[in-house]
């Protein structure tokens, strides 16, 4: 009886052994998982913020573009208006535009007529 005794409690200390090691090891793996989750996380925060970024300054540009393209052709329309030919306004603007851009930007500024006059700007200082 002594002799069984013994072995049931051996085997009771083995047990209890092996069962902190499945604990630890458990805990191990959700330490794990909880790491990866956390890396994650702050991966994820960090590409959402760079997507707002992104997205911040195509819509700035994007405004600061049509507001642009809006007074170039309201100054085209005024260029025109003074009985230039589009051909002289290409010649005017050093080609730096095109007679196709020359027609698109007048369309961009008749589609915004209640936005207010380019006021010429004198040539002093240029040069």
């Amino acid at each position: 009886m002594a002799r069984l005794l013994g072995w049931a409690m051996e085997r009771k200390g083995t047990l209890m052994r092996d069962s902190n090691k499945r604990v630890a090891a458990r805990r191990a793996v959700l330490d794990a998982q909880a790491e990866r989750r956390r890396v994650r996380q702050e991966r994820e925060d960090q590409l959402m913020g760079l997507a707002v970024a992104v997205n911040v300054a195509l819509a700035t540009g994007r405004t600061a573009l049509e507001k642009a393209e809006l007074v170039a052709g309201q100054a085209l329309e005024q260029m025109v208006g003074m009985g230039v030919s589009v051909a002289e306004v290409v010649e005017w603007c050093a080609g730096n535009i095109t007679v196709k851009d020359v027609a698109r930007l007048r369309q961009v500024a008749a589609a915004q007529p209640e936005a207010a006059a380019v006021e010429p700007r004198s040539s002093a200082g240029v040069g």
